[in-house]
């Protein structure tokens, strides 16, 4: 005999023997998040964390190549830091002053209103986990392996601090401007925008409060723990990269493959997987480390994150794939505002069409008002740059990034292209992608043709923007070349194989035209490339690391400094002593003020030598010892560390003011 059915409103789950109402589970849920709050209030910070996580499982709207637990998961994390991003937002406007006790009650408010509004039935609850894991995984696994294989010995080895500092000690600016806002957003818990004095922290408030919660309290760790945490912070990311790299892939190869009758699909997947990887590993992944692009490997993931959502999503489920898609974007444009005009611009390219107008026609008004509002909070972040950015601000400014590779562009064109013709491709799938690559393709080509009229260069920020754009080519190539090489007579293992290493040859050869596509790669490894170094490179980390591990680097109370007897003067890569430095700073008044005059010495010498003039030599020395003083106002030894054959020169200079230490300098404490 058939049990009842429950009401329809009392639909029911079962979990092991018990069975919940669908209400009660709600109830649940909600209980969850308000215990949860309650323990983070009194210092048990991580179970809102993992609660929200759980919450976003059960809430979130399915996605068909994330129906596994790890898929699940994975989502689920991004949307709770999109999630945050607003709640800091709301914080920033109603209640400044408030630390992450305000913005966790906010967010947990959030849940608590997603939880009473999502409707769930029992087969919508039980469908929304198929499994553990899928083939779905496989591709961004792959990837992370590739991402993470240089990194290996670094985390094996005894010398792990020495080769973080190697890195360290190279990076471009980015990277130590990333881990101070990370502390300072931990120090102050919440935004401080100034009218002129603005940038997007957006991303690192809300990696603060993840570190936070889940014990990892930067400004207060170890100079080696600080190292170890500033190492791990661009292996979470780009694992999380190379994770939405491959469920986008996942997502691009189903639409492309649906019509084509596909042997052994899982392990051509993994092939996929091996070509992204191959591909995006040296041209992007690795190569944002030594740019120190942290954040940027978040807004990345996030948008490829939110294509993956709208590229799967059916008709029949509108409203809560377009959600998602807004949450996503919120999140990424929240860092990112530049990007903000594409973002939007690609579901209003899918929305011009008949069915898709059709279907808005009849959504529900609540619907069409919640996408309403989420399409206006996209616009929070320009208006946050247009209220508190400076001039220096503008798409034209100048940074490290110099090379731009327009083959890039018409790669994303030929793609447009061939999904337009190809009518083996369903026109659904063929309208989403064209969706996701044309706006994308047009804002870069038309902000590149704008710099090259107005600067005479493709500049900083639109470079940067492109290397979306190659991430998408990369993903929509390689799963055109698997599919193609699946209707050959190659075998399984020779379709693998061509699948997996045909598209990053490829790839390769398109960036290779122009300058060195491995630059990024050389600099990052500079020992095992045999990349010129400059002088002391070694020494002077080797120097820094005892003196960290030994104590002695407290905020920025160290600088240091090489004599030239050629040309009687000074000079230093002083990218190596702000790494050092920063590996202790706590984000407060006393340590910023000691950073301020570190700032505006790393100015002068940047990564070399300063400009050899007798008054930018003076001004130089003047700098120094106008750190030493504010290092001995805070009550702080100031150290400069030189080579021994500097020394004399050195402590003749500032001896009375500093501590002079050289590379064979015994370290008090040093090995203790």
């Amino acid at each position: 005999m058939d049990e009842p059915k429950a009401p329809a409103d009392r639909t029911t789950v079962s979990v092991g023997k018990l069975r919940m109402p669908i209400d009660k589970l709600k109830m649940i849920i909600g209980s969850s998040l308000i215990v949860s709050l309650l323990l983070y209030v009194v210092g048990i910070k991580f179970v809102l964390v993992a609660t929200c996580v759980a919450a976003g499982v059960v809430l979130l709207p399915p996605v068909a190549v994330m129906r596994s637990l790890v898929g699940r998961l994975f989502l689920s994390v991004f949307v709770l830091m999109g999630v945050f991003q607003a709640s800091a937002t709301i914080q920033f406007f109603a209640f400044p002053s408030t630390g992450f006790a305000a913005s966790a009650a906010i967010t947990t408010v959030i849940y608590l209103v997603a939880a009473l509004l999502t409707d769930r039935t029992t087969d919508d609850v039980r469908d929304l986990v198929t499994r553990f894991a899928s083939r779905h995984d496989v591709p961004g696994a792959v990837v992370a392996a590739i991402f993470l294989v240089p990194f290996v010995p670094f985390l094996i080895g005894n010398d792990t601090v020495a080769r973080v500092a190697q890195i360290g000690g190279g990076q471009a600016v980015d990277s130590t401007n990333h881990f101070a806002n990370i502390a300072q957003m931990m120090s102050g818990q919440h935004w401080v925008y100034a009218v002129g004095n603005y940038y997007p922290k957006s991303f690192h408030i809300v990696t603060a409060f993840l570190q936070d919660a889940l014990f990892v309290p930067q400004i207060s760790m170890s100079w080696r723990g600080a190292v170890l945490v500033y190492i791990g912070q661009y292996l979470v990311f780009g694992v999380l990269l190379a994770g939405a790299l491959g469920y986008f892939a996942s997502a691009v190869f189903a639409a492309v493959a649906q019509r084509y009758p596909i042997a052994r699909p899982g392990l051509l997947l993994s092939a996929v997987g091996l070509a992204v990887g191959a591909a995006a590993g040296p041209f992007l992944l690795w190569s944002f480390v030594h740019q120190g692009f942290l954040n940027y490997y978040y807004v990345m993931a996030t948008i490829l994150l939110a294509f993956t959502a709208l590229m799967t999503g059916s008709k029949e489920r509108l409203f809560s794939t377009l959600s998602l898609y807004l949450v996503l974007t919120f999140g990424a444009a929240m860092s990112w505002p530049l990007l903000i005009p594409v973002l939007l611009a690609t579901p209003f390219v899918l929305m011009c069409q008949r069915s898709y107008l059709d279907l808005l026609r009849a959504m529900p008004k609540r619907h069409l008002l919640g996408v309403a509002v989420l399409v206006v909070v996209q616009f929070i972040p320009i208006g946050l740059q247009l209220r508190y950015g400076g001039s220096d601000n503008g798409v034209n400014a100048l940074g490290g990034l110099t090379t731009f590779r327009p083959l890039s562009l018409l790669l994303g064109a030929l793609i447009v292209f061939g999904l337009a013709v190809n009518k083996n491709i369903d026109r659904d799938s063929r309208d989403k992608s064209i969706a996701l690559v044309l706006p994308l393709l047009t804002f870069i080509a038309l902000l590149a043709v704008m710099q090259l009229f107005l600067t005479g260069e493709v500049r900083y920020y639109v470079i940067k923007t492109a290397f979306l754009l190659e991430a998408v080519n990369i993903v929509i190539l390689s799963c055109v070349v698997a599919v193609v090489l699946s209707q050959m007579d190659l075998g399984a293992v020779g379709r693998f194989f061509a699948a997996a290493i045909t598209p990053a040859v490829a790839i390769f050869a398109l960036f290779a035209v122009g300058a060195n596509p491995l630059s990024d790669l050389r600099n990052l490894f500079r020992t095992e490339a045999n990349q010129v170094k400059p002088d002391f490179y070694d020494a002077d980390l080797a120097l820094y690391a005892r003196l960290g591990e030994a104590g002695r680097v407290d905020g920025f109370n160290t600088t240091l400094l090489h004599y030239n007897p050629l040309n009687d003067t000074y000079g230093a890569h002083m990218q190596t002593a702000r790494w050092a430095n920063m590996m202790q700073y706590d984000g407060g008044r006393e340590d910023g003020l000691a950073l301020y005059c570190q700032v505006m010495q790393y100015s002068k010498f940047g990564f070399g030598s300063v400009n050899d003039s007798e008054d930018m030599q003076r001004e130089m020395v003047q700098g120094i010892k106008d750190c030493a003083q504010v290092s001995k106002d805070l009550g702080r030894e100031h150290i400069i560390l030189t080579d021994p054959a500097s020394e004399q020169r050195i402590r003749d200079e500032f001896g009375d003011v500093a501590t002079i230490v050289t590379h064979e300098t015994r370290i008090e404490n040093d090995g203790e």
